[in-house]
């Protein structure tokens, strides 16, 4: 059994456009789907409290925070 919502065609190309940008505005995403923002809006809130969309994430360039560099060594020595 799906615990998650029906998607139809809108959902399904807004998941993809927000996944390519997820700071897209309500006004730039109505105006694709050809939809009002309010619209846009509440298919969002009901794809993340559907669990569709979990977060929305920034990419951060580590060069301009200094980021950390780890070397890690992970070793497997059977099942169980």
């Amino acid at each position: 059994m799906n615990e998650f919502p029906r998607l139809d065609a809108t959902d399904l190309g807004l998941v993809g456009r927000l996944a390519r940008d997820g700071r897209a505005s309500w006004v730039d995403l109505a105006r694709e789907f050809r939809l009002t923002p309010p619209a846009i809006a509440a298919r969002v809130r009901r794809l993340v409290g559907g669990g569709i969309i979990r977060q929305f994430t920034a990419l951060v360039e580590p060069r301009a925070v200094g980021a950390l560099t780890a070397f890690v060594e992970v070793t497997f020595e059977g099942p169980g």
